[in-house]
């Protein structure tokens, strides 16, 4: 049985051999594709989209190699995707994990140097290519022992001088050095709920400090409200829309068939009054009749929490 994330290369791939769009497979790294692979039969009928993520492989490795001898070139800051660069003490990898995990849910891509390095790369070639190419969002993990490894404040300084959004989480250290300057999130414990909560705050604030990042912030705020698995989730993600000032007819619907369709959204009290305000403001971007099957939900919540 393929797990979800197996399940949604598989979709992503299918897609871009139907549009041609490179975007939707890019987010991908050879461990992600690999890992699907594994848990594919060969006798699958899906024949072309497999032979098309063994390509993606192959190609993710010549580029690692050629990275191996190349050094990188500092690439013009890209705000059209969520690109984020997890810094963090070998430590406190899990932790990283688990935000990687959140983000990607989110429709980001986030770059953790122990989860997504083949063990034979030119490891310190790939963690610069992101820094310097790849990332426009840095957020350094700010435990007790960041400030330990000899990595962290090399990469902190990476990201400040190429201008990279500072993003940075706390957990037990408050920011230091170039850092200070950006406002910290805190980590509040590791319960799931918590890193949901904390990614969209995070992303909420970097929204409101760099419109040019709005676009896809955006994106990652209905994706995070779709990907809600509790109410508290669904109370945080629907706050958080109410930062962004416009939305198209299509984003309005999407969102509202994610009001009906997940019932963590619509069961939950603490995302009621956002969403009531969400669609008084912008209920004339959605379909009629959608609005109409929203009110009812809205007016009979189905549990409190």
């Amino acid at each position: 049985m393929a797990s979800d994330k197996t399940l949604a290369i598989i979709a992503a791939f299918h897609k871009f051999l139907q549009t041609g769009d490179k975007g939707l497979i890019e987010a991908y790294t050879r461990t992600d594709i690999t890992a699907a692979l594994s848990e594919i039969s060969p006798g699958d009928s899906r024949h072309a989209w497999y032979k098309a993520m063994e390509k993606r492989v192959d190609q993710l490795e010549r580029f690692e190699e050629r990275e191996a001898v190349q050094p990188p070139v500092v690439g013009r800051l890209s705000y059209d995707r969520i690109h984020v660069f997890l810094s963090h003490k070998h430590d406190d990898v899990e932790v990283a994990k688990e935000l990687k995990s959140v983000f990607e849910r989110f429709g980001a891509s986030a770059f953790v140097a122990h989860e997504d390095i083949r063990p034979s790369a030119a490891w310190q070639k790939v963690i610069l290519r992101h820094l310097t190419v790849v990332c426009n969002i840095f957020i350094p993990i700010l435990t007790k022992r960041f400030h330990e490894s000899e990595w962290t404040d090399q990469e902190a300084g990476i990201a400040v001088g190429r201008g990279m959004v500072i993003a940075p989480i706390k957990v037990d250290v408050d920011p230091y050095g170039f850092m200070e300057v950006s406002q910290a999130v805190s980590l509040r414990g590791t319960h799931p709920v918590t890193f949901h909560s904390t990614c969209v705050e995070l992303l909420s604030g970097i929204a409101s400090e760099y419109p040019e990042l709005k676009g896809a912030i955006k994106k990652c705020t209905t994706r995070s409200l779709k990907a809600s698995h509790t109410y508290d989730q669904a109370g945080a993600s629907s706050k958080a829309l109410l930062e962004f000032a416009t939305f198209t007819p299509e984003e309005a619907n999407e969102i509202a068939q994610i009001v009906l369709e997940n019932d963590q959204v619509y069961g939950a009290w603490s995302a009621m009054p956002h969403l009531e305000s969400f669609f008084e403001k912008f209920g004339g971007q959605v379909n009629p009749e959608l609005l109409k099957r929203c009110d009812t939900l809205r007016v009979r919540p189905t549990a409190k929490v």
